[in-house]
């Protein structure tokens, strides 16, 4: 940590004393009646107080200025430090709403354009002056003298040669003067902005207080859904995923929790409960908005297919918010879009089918295993079909991934199992759905067999 040598006015040397005296007694004790001014601050740090005695007294004693464009720039020609500005950050940090927050970051951005724009001013005096000075060399390099009467060829072609050159040269010297005057100012400037960002960097990372007052209904707590109801200056939040042990100890400690609002947040109507003594920290939105942000969540997945998800996310709206038209409305439609994902029914015949088959080769025993064992879409009368059945859905014209069958059905091999019986005794059908033949094999076979499911209405 950087120190700094004892050069002080009386007024600040008898200060600064108090502080070390006090120090030793007690680190926590502020040795002046009033919060610490800016000229106060600034006043330590250019008569160069040791960085860790400013920061100190800056955390005992406090400030009463707010660290905005023009005290960054004071503070910053004082020669503040990194550790004295986090000071500062902390401290002034508790004198802010969000609302004043966001006004300051708005200030601190204008005030880091404007000395962009001022130094970009400054650069262009030494960049025109080094243009004209290069204009002029390059235009004497470039002129060449016509070619004498008893000068040869070769010998005006070398001159020639060697005044583009010349030329080349200049032109690549100027580059470089160029780039090293704009890279000095660019410098300038990104040292001039880098306390400036670093405290629009910790404005928008930081939470503040609120002023109105959370209240906790008793018994509101529910354990199974892990969500927190807390009603914030009238309007109810939502605090979710919160677990039975967090929620115990928020409520057990309820007089010690603080309300805060996030900097990024503020739109979606966030808030944040601070148990200060355990730093247990939860965020929760209020309910309109928290419904606000799940509709548009579901018709995020509904516009990617992702149906069972936006089905998922419409139910919970509901269970949040019974009456919302806009959930209501949609989830039949979502409900109907995420089955036909996973099943589809024949128009011809009724027959509801899966999607897909079981993925791997089996026996007929093991299809006939697999489809009494399936659960799906909410069904679980599902069984191995006939091979009639099977013929039913090749579609020769279709073409998905090699088989000719309807409904977008995928499977991973050519080759169903059915539950008919084969050519001969003991052998039971298999469907070949790539040239849509029919073929009888042993019911041990498992060299490329699939389990296809099927039920019927009304099964």
């Amino acid at each position: 940590m950087m120190t700094r040598c004892w050069k002080l006015t009386a007024p600040a040397a008898i200060l600064v004393l108090v502080a070390l005296a006090a120090h030793a007694q007690e680190a926590a004790e502020c040795p002046v009646k009033d919060k610490l001014t800016l000229d106060q601050v600034a006043g330590f740090i250019e008569r160069k107080v040791p960085e860790e005695r400013t920061v100190s007294l800056i955390e005992s004693c406090h400030v009463s200025f707010s660290l905005n464009a023009a005290a960054l720039d004071r503070l910053t020609a004082a020669g503040v430090s990194g550790d004295e500005l986090q000071a500062l950050n902390r401290e002034t940090l508790a004198l802010l709403t969000v609302e004043q927050a966001h006004d300051e970051v708005a200030g601190l951005e204008q005030y880091i354009a404007d000395s962009n724009k001022a130094i970009a001013a400054e650069r262009d005096a030494p960049l025109q002056k080094l243009n004209a000075e290069f204009q002029l060399q390059r235009a004497k390099a470039a002129h060449i003298e016509p070619r004498g009467e008893f000068e040869t060829t070769q010998e005006f072609n070398a001159r020639k040669q060697q005044a583009e050159a010349a030329v080349a040269a200049l032109d690549r010297q100027h580059e470089e003067d160029t780039s090293r005057v704009t890279l000095q100012y660019q410098a300038k400037a990104n040292t001039k902005a880098r306390p400036f960002q670093a405290r629009i960097a910790f404005l928008e990372q930081a939470q503040y207080p609120e002023a109105a007052k959370a209240i906790y209904t008793e018994g509101s707590y529910n354990p199974d859904t892990q969500l927190l109801p807390v009603t914030i200056g009238g309007e109810e939040y939502l605090f979710d995923n919160v677990p039975p042990a967090t929620a115990r100890q928020i409520i057990t400690n309820w007089k010690e929790v603080t309300l805060a609002r996030l900097y990024s947040d503020d739109e979606m109507k966030t808030r944040l409960l601070k148990l200060t003594k355990s730093q247990i920290a939860i965020t929760g939105q209020s309910r309109q908005a928290k419904v606000a942000h799940m509709l548009d969540e579901a018709g995020y997945r509904a516009k990617r297919q992702d149906f069972d998800g936006a089905r998922k996310m419409y139910q919970d709206v509901l269970a949040l918010d019974p009456e919302n038209r806009s959930a209501g409305d949609a989830l039949p439609a979502m409900q109907q879009a995420s089955l036909s994902q996973i099943v589809w029914r024949d128009p011809a015949t009724g027959l509801m089918w899966p999607r897909k088959d079981n993925g791997r080769d089996v026996n007929w025993q093991q299809a006939i295993g697999f489809c009494r064992a399936l659960t799906l879409a909410g069904y679980s009368d599902w069984r191995l079909p006939t091979i009639a059945e099977l013929a039913g859905i090749y579609d020769r014209t279709q073409n998905v991934d090699g088989a000719g069958i309807k409904g977008g059905i995928r499977l991973t091999d050519w080759t169903a199992w059915s539950n008919s019986p084969g050519r001969a005794s003991g052998e039971v059908m298999l469907f070949y759905f790539h040239e849509g033949t029919s073929v009888s094999y042993q019911p041990y076979f498992s060299g490329g067999g699939r389990a296809l499911c099927v039920r019927s209405l009304g099964e």
